[in-house]
């Protein structure tokens, strides 16, 4: 059996085409102390992750824990939304999802110790939305309403503005766990899409 290998390309720019290695001060000082990750120190010096990771090597550098998880909390994108998932900057970024299918519900979440309500939008059926994640409760559906994407929104915010005083934290967190109220608003009363 032949194994056939292609060659790699030469770097143009390099006689041999091989990447000469940056100053070890500013490498250093960039990636120890700025403690910038490899992919911003890739973009920096214009060339892949895979070499910052040889150039680490070379020049016996490492993050500490300390560094890592600085790094690592620093680019982790927040993921606890009191807002919830729509925004008015999503749909000035995202205009043609407005008229997207939604379903606005109101569901009551409950187990022995505590019971409240939860409302919110979903593009499934709220019986997919929450099918294996609500390991501590039991839920009853109180209202699922078609409507456009941008309507269901609106209601949600409505909702949330006028109900914000009977907020309630639930023993037990799950998706959309910050949405939560002791009483429930009256039924949606506005026209769909």
């Amino acid at each position: 059996m032949n194994i056939y290998r292609t060659p790699q390309p030469l770097r143009l720019n390099q006689p041999n085409g091989r990447i000469p290695l940056p100053a070890k001060e500013e490498f250093v000082r960039l990636y120890e102390q700025d403690n910038k990750s490899r992919k911003q120190l890739a973009d920096h010096y214009n060339v892949h992750k895979g070499t910052i990771d040889n150039w680490c090597k070379v020049f016996g550098v490492k993050k500490t824990k300390e560094q890592q998880v600085a790094l690592a909390v620093k680019n982790t994108p927040k993921r606890t939304n009191r807002d919830g998932q729509y925004s008015d900057r999503f749909f000035e970024v995202n205009p043609h999802l407005k008229d997207a299918d939604a379903v606005f519900y109101r569901i009551r979440i409950y187990n022995d110790e505590e019971s409240f309500i939860k409302y919110g939008i979903t593009r499934l059926t709220t019986k997919e939305r929450y099918k294996g994640r609500l390991k501590h409760y039991q839920y009853d559906i109180l209202e699922e309403r078609r409507m456009c994407l941008y309507d269901a929104y609106l209601l949600e915010k409505e909702y949330k503005d006028t109900y914000k005083h009977t907020s309630y934290s639930p023993k037990h967190s799950f998706g959309g766990h910050t949405e939560c109220y002791i009483s429930h608003p009256p039924a949606a009363e506005h026209a769909s899409c």
